[in-house]
């Protein structure tokens, strides 16, 4: 299924900084997963929550702190993976 992407979310998209980050939908953020090849989908429940967490981190040059980037960090830090 195509979803519609509306220019203020098409806009959004540019703020992003996170190098996980895959996309969003309502109040739910897609990154990259700690699978190999997989998603993780994170749902706020509230778009002012998704909002905060985005102001916070994935917008920001602080994305590090966030919990899951911190483990997605992790996964490069391997031994093996660079």
């Amino acid at each position: 299924m195509n979803k519609t992407i509306t220019t203020e979310q098409e806009n959004d998209f540019y703020k992003v900084i996170c190098p996980f980050f895959k996309g969003l939908h309502g109040s739910v953020i897609d990154c990259e997963g700690l699978i190999p090849g997989t998603n993780s989908t994170t749902n706020f429940g509230r778009k002012n929550a998704l909002k905060r967490h985005r102001n916070a981190y994935c917008d920001t040059f602080a994305f590090g702190k966030c919990e899951l980037c911190k483990a997605l960090l992790k996964k490069y830090d391997e031994p093996g993976r660079r």
